[in-house]
């Protein structure tokens, strides 16, 4: 997706389609390896510069609350990944005020 600087996301099934594939990749196994980091951290750095996606995209705030309890779950993460799960949950809670 390229946007000029400053011209904001206008094309919403490209921005849909990133946020739904990068929640997408929260959900596969570790073994994976980077992948699952990357996707994690692009997607929190993401959310955190632009939180009114959540609000703008409601139907995407199921998907990633699923992701996230899941991640949250298991006694596998660095401090930095659960920190990262944890804001993710706490964006979450905030767009649907």
């Amino acid at each position: 997706m390229v946007c000029r600087p400053g011209a904001g996301w206008r094309d919403e099934s490209q921005v849909a389609s990133l946020l739904r594939g990068l929640i997408t990749e929260l959900d596969r196994p570790r073994s994976w390896g980077g992948v699952h980091v990357l996707s994690q951290h692009t997607l929190y750095t993401l959310i955190a510069s632009r939180p009114s996606l959540l609000t703008d995209w409601p139907h995407l705030r199921p998907p990633l609350e699923e992701a996230v309890e899941v991640g949250l779950s298991t006694d596998e993460l660095t401090r930095t990944e659960r920190d990262q799960f944890a804001g993710l949950h706490y964006a979450r809670r905030i767009a649907d005020r």
